[in-house]
């Protein structure tokens, strides 16, 4: 929009530094938003909605949103942030950010520590195991993106209120068979590729996170 012209395309001309991935984060809320899609978060770097990755700092929230009351309106629900930290902890691209504060906003202690959070460990231990594995997208469609890091990760997210379920040729995108994947997120939860068409349910407002054994 204008402020990306107006503030952010001429720090990003005129310098080397990173920045804050706004238009990532304005991508990831239209897409959890009541009526939005998930076909907004296939690609986002394609349209200009994602920074390059190597400028970009990724984030759910800044500082400044919750503690300014003009951008208050920004903050997400509970659960929307947290399939949002899926995904950018999830996927190729960028420095993710992951919030804490002291209260400072009086939100009710809602992120003070965190990062030490048990999904959110999980999330950056996905993030940690991932790093230099280029990442491939599965599919996406109003509920769900789903997208695979190298042969080793599988991230799948989904916004609405049923569980989806996601048919993937794993011939065309080059799984390993017999072999066990770990959500990082319930580790309960296991899955093996036995066939060429193999089904990724994704729970309902929920993520998986599958890292290969």
């Amino acid at each position: 929009n204008s402020d990306y012209d107006k503030f952010l395309k001429p720090y990003l001309d005129n310098t080397s530094h990173g920045a804050y991935d706004f238009p990532l984060f304005a991508s990831i809320r239209a897409a959890l938003a009541y009526g939005g899609s998930m076909n907004q978060l296939y690609d986002p770097g394609a349209y200009g909605q994602a920074l390059p990755g190597g400028r970009a700092v990724t984030f759910a929230i800044t500082h400044d949103i919750p503690t300014n009351s003009g951008f208050r309106y920004q903050i997400m629900n509970q659960t929307d942030e947290k399939l949002a930290y899926a995904y950018i902890l999830g996927r190729d691209g960028g420095t993710p950010m992951v919030y804490t504060d002291h209260n400072e906003s009086n939100d009710g202690s809602r992120w003070v520590d965190y990062y030490k959070r048990a999904d959110i460990k999980a999330m950056i231990k996905f993030h940690n195991a991932m790093q230099g594995k280029p990442m491939q997208m599965l599919g996406s469609s109003d509920c769900v993106v789903a997208f695979k890091r190298g042969k080793v990760g599988v991230v799948g997210i989904n916004k609405c209120d049923t569980a989806q379920d996601l048919w993937v040729d794993t011939y065309k995108y080059e799984f390993d068979w017999n072999r066990t994947y770990r959500d990082v997120l319930d580790t309960t939860q296991t899955m093996q590729v036995t066939a060429q068409w193999h089904k990724l349910t994704i729970p309902a407002r929920g993520a998986r996170m599958w890292i290969e054994e």
